[in-house]
């Protein structure tokens, strides 16, 4: 193959429909510092949202671009200079450089309006400003680790929001930290079937003793009927749950018993209660931000753990009989799938103690919470959802949900129990009393508790809902 040492490595064509023109246009292999190639342009007589789709030919043959390609190529809407990269490195077996017979076509269509939806909301904790995080702007490249459950996306395809999740978020810091970051979950129109089904524990002896009940879950009981619910609108709830840091932010306070001074600041908040949160922290969250952040309702935070799941677990599995109550030394400590989702009593070290002071991780051998975003994310990016702390709703607590559909339910007054408010999951350590450990870490568990307690094992995390 007939190798060019140069920066501009070959021609290139291109097409245009009425919506925009694609004009200048210089296609360059960065050579020698590295293999991809650059295309720049400029869009002229921008009338509505394009996308610009990319083939390539070498030697008039088309080449395979599927996750090759990434910057300026969808819901652009304005005149400018834009560019696109594409990764070259293995398509030309030994050869490290493009010939002249490599073509680059770049082609513009009218934008799908699912491009524009802001996925995301990165909300600055110092200044109270928000980065609008479109799915265009994800699936340019602008940021790391994005994924598309393993399809490429061409253009002009309609997407659904909910295939694209940010898992790049984990990398940096400063999202569990001085920022707040907040994922779209598309509810409108959508119903799911929320509540606990026989099949959740797996294959289990119903006449045994202590047999999990799947209709209830621990103190105070809250029974788990199952029952449909739809939605009327939109939301967005927090990829993490609220962490030291965030909540130090806006209330210069550190009530958390896990207060290492190496690993607090990514630890979520603890020892905090529904009072605490509504009073103080919520209500300089919303001043600063200019926001209507709140907790989510029981049936939002279910609908966005489960995340399309009819599991047991968000992860797609079932739970394991076997380990009901943690299993033995026979067959090993915990069950292996709420180990992929969650920070539970058989990998945060509790049997050793659970010593504020110890730091936090992965394995056996540290203690009590986790960083979070450590165990694996649900299918809409969201993490720690089973675990790690139970989570405070906005819900005052009902025994029974019942089996009628519902739209939009939120319990807004006290009920038979009195003065409880909903959490949702289990916490880093266990939930007795019901002869099972691990049935505490599904998706339906729901129980309840004093406005006015706090526990080590109990934090939360935030709606704001789409205006």
């Amino acid at each position: 193959m007939k190798k060019l040492m140069m920066s501009v490595v070959f021609a290139a064509s291109m097409s245009a429909f009425a919506s925009a023109t694609i004009e200048r246009m210089v296609a360059r292999q960065l050579w020698p510092w590295s293999t991809d190639v650059q295309v720049d342009f400029v869009l002229t007589d921008v009338a509505s949202p394009v996308d610009i789709s990319v083939s390539v030919t070498d030697n008039g043959s088309a080449l395979d671009l599927s996750g090759r390609v990434s910057g300026d190529m969808y819901a652009l809407s304005e005149t400018g200079a834009y560019k696109i990269r594409i990764k070259t490195d293995g398509l030309f077996a030994s050869s490290r450089t493009v010939t002249d017979k490599f073509r680059v076509t770049l082609t513009t269509g009218d934008s799908d309006a699912s491009y524009a939806t802001v996925l995301y909301k990165i909300f600055d904790l110092d200044t109270g400003a928000v980065e609008n995080v479109t799915v265009a702007k994800l699936l340019s490249g602008s940021y790391e680790g994005v994924e598309t459950d393993g399809q490429s996306l061409a253009s002009g395809t309609p997407i659904d929001v909910n295939r694209v999740r940010w898992c790049g978020v984990t990398n940096d810091e400063q999202y569990a930290t001085s920022k707040l970051v907040m994922r779209y979950v598309k509810a409108a129109g959508q119903s799911f079937m929320m509540g606990t089904n026989v099949n959740e524990m797996g294959a289990f002896n119903p006449d045994a003793l202590n047999h999990w009940d799947y209709t209830k879950s621990y103190y105070t009981n809250g029974y788990e009927t199952c029952h449909q619910v739809s939605f009327t609108k939109d939301y967005y709830i927090g990829v993490f749950e609220v962490t030291q840091s965030q909540y130090n932010k806006m209330t210069s306070s550190w009530p958390s018993k896990f207060n290492n001074q190496t690993a607090k600041f990514v630890r979520p908040v603890e020892q905090v209660t529904y009072d605490s949160i509504t009073g103080t922290f919520l209500p300089a969250l919303n001043t600063k931000t200019s926001a209507t952040f709140a907790l989510p309702t029981e049936a939002q935070w279910e609908f966005a753990c489960r995340a399309g799941t009819t599991t047991g677990l968000n992860n797609g599995k079932n739970l394991d009989w076997n380990y009901r109550t943690g299993g033995s030394a026979d067959i090993g400590y915990g069950d292996p799938a709420v180990h992929e989702v969650a920070r539970w009593r058989y990998n945060s070290f509790v049997g050793g103690g659970d010593s504020s002071t110890m730091d936090y991780g992965a394995s056996y051998e540290v203690c009590g919470t986790a960083r979070v975003g450590t165990y694996l994310a649900n299918a809409w990016g969201l993490y720690d959802m089973h675990g790690n702390v139970a989570e405070w709703c906005r819900d005052w607590l009902k025994v029974d949900l019942g089996g009628a559909s519902v739209t939009d339910p939120e319990t807004t007054e006290q009920t038979e129990i009195g003065t409880y408010r909903v959490v949702r999951n289990s916490g880093w350590d266990y939930v007795g009393g019901t002869g099972c450990v691990t049935g505490s870490k599904r998706s339906a568990f729901r129980w309840g508790r004093d406005p006015s307690l706090f526990s080590s094992a109990v934090g939360f995390r935030l709606m704001l809902p789409v205006e």
